[in-house]
């Protein structure tokens, strides 16, 4: 497979419900490459909206590093829209579209 569109959506667009209903699609969700690792959770869902003080000290290396891999093994990847994201994508020259 080559190199995966990606598309960067707004939170509540149904990311999670794309992801689940197509397997040549998936949802890159942040919160647990965001989160230190330390932190356990048992319901990813909610998680999603909790933002944690604590933050993984290899964020976002470790996204990017996700992202790369998800865009050899899928069709499409989904981002969110957040600002850090959007950067993180522009400065390694991953071209992506808006949702």
């Amino acid at each position: 497979m080559g190199k995966a569109i990606v598309i960067s959506c707004f939170a509540g667009l149904g990311k999670t419900t794309v992801a689940k209903k197509y397997q040549n699609v998936y949802d890159l969700q942040t919160s647990a490459f965001r989160r230190d690792p330390s932190i356990k959770v048992k319901n990813y869902e909610k998680q999603k909206g909790f933002d944690s003080n604590i933050t993984n000290p290899d964020f976002p290396q470790n996204y990017l590093d996700a992202l790369k891999d998800a865009r050899t093994k899928y069709n499409i990847v989904l981002v969110t829209m957040a600002h850090d994201i959007r950067e993180l994508l522009e400065q390694n020259d991953i071209p992506f579209f808006f949702s």
